[in-house]
């Protein structure tokens, strides 16, 4: 008891209150697995020459931060100037994005598939096709919603709504309910 009294002092006397018996820089993170103890270890490879030109070793379990930092690092590490950046969406954010901007870095990230549609029972974006000869808009349930400019911005409003085709899902259901009341959808 009094060695765990001892290790809990030290739990707590550290930044993050985390403390590794087996590896004292090792730090629990976040996975698509719940979570582990360990290391995110970030690396910059150049395409061309498939060499990795610079690495990092971080304990976030998220890579939203390093974007920028891993592309200075590849910059300084090549001497490219005018440098292209290909990243995975877990890299996506804003802020690192415009500064890669900002420092002449220019940046290839998905963005993260982060819509709460589906989760309220909707259709998500993706599914909506585009048709640019009728400037419409197909939606999963086979409704064209044209484009309609409101009062001071551009909404895609339904301006034909026929049954709603067997086979779809209560997420059809759903959204032939939003189209029949003619609610604004997100451009």
């Amino acid at each position: 008891m009094e060695q765990l009294k001892q290790l809990e002092v030290q739990m707590l006397a550290s930044p993050d209150q985390q403390l590794s018996l087996t590896d004292p820089d090792a730090r629990s993170m976040k996975s698509r697995d719940g979570g582990i103890v360990g290391y995110n270890v970030q690396i910059a490879v150049d395409a061309q020459h498939h060499l990795i030109v610079a690495h990092e070793v971080i304990t976030e379990g998220v890579e939203r931060d390093q974007l920028a930092p891993m592309a200075e690092q590849a910059r300084e590490a090549t001497g490219i100037k005018d440098l292209t950046v290909v990243a995975d969406r877990g890299y996506f954010k804003g802020e690192q994005i415009l500064d890669c901007q900002q420092a002449g870095i220019a940046t290839l990230v998905p963005k993260p598939l982060t819509s709460n549609s589906k989760a309220d029972g909707r259709f998500d974006k993706r599914g909506f096709i585009y048709i640019a000869q009728d400037d419409e808009h197909r939606c999963p349930g086979g409704h064209e919603l044209s484009s309609a400019l409101a009062a001071s911005n551009a909404e895609r409003r339904c301006t034909n709504i026929g049954p709603r085709p067997a086979q779809m899902s209560a997420q059809s259901a759903m959204h032939h309910g939003r189209l029949s009341a003619h609610r604004a959808l997100g451009a």
